[in-house]
């Protein structure tokens, strides 16, 4: 007795033809859904080395432009501390002059403006030592600050 193996051709291109229609709709799902058009190396070799060259350059700039405002926030809060402390000594010179002008200045008037001097000093004092920017101290001549200039690679 013979054995024959019964094959249905139809069967076997059907699902040869759903495995490739499937195959590129699995690939064209993952294109819509990233929204990139090379996901992966067999998409387009050279372009994704391209395309992730120019990711990298992307973050580096989105870090630097972070970067530029968190130095700028750190001046603003500098800044600031700085104009406090500029219009206490505007008002500091003031009173030195009037305690200076002995003409129609009195001994108490003298004592009253040495006693403001004081505190002016204690305030330009505290203001120096609790300016900070994320528990970093500005003002109290701690830290130094050194800005470098770094040239570009091309």
């Amino acid at each position: 007795m013979s054995m024959v193996i019964a094959n249905n051709r139809q069967a076997v291109n059907t699902k040869r033809n759903f495995a490739t229609s499937s195959s590129g709709m699995s690939s064209a799902m993952e294109k819509l859904s990233s929204g990139y058009k090379i996901n992966t190396g067999k998409d387009d070799p050279a372009g994704l080395i391209i395309s992730e060259h120019l990711r990298s350059q992307l973050n580096g700039i989105n870090r630097a432009r972070q970067n530029s405002q968190e130095a700028m926030n750190v001046l603003s809060i500098a800044e600031g501390a700085l104009n406090e402390m500029n219009s206490i000594l505007k008002k500091m010179k003031a009173l030195a002059i009037h305690a200076n002008n002995s003409g129609v200045t009195s001994p108490d008037q003298v004592a009253a403006d040495q006693a403001e001097m004081d505190s002016a000093i204690q305030t330009l004092d505290r203001i120096a030592q609790t300016t900070s920017f994320s528990d970093q101290k500005l003002l109290n001549g701690a830290k130094e600050i050194a800005f470098e200039q770094d040239t570009l690679v091309k």
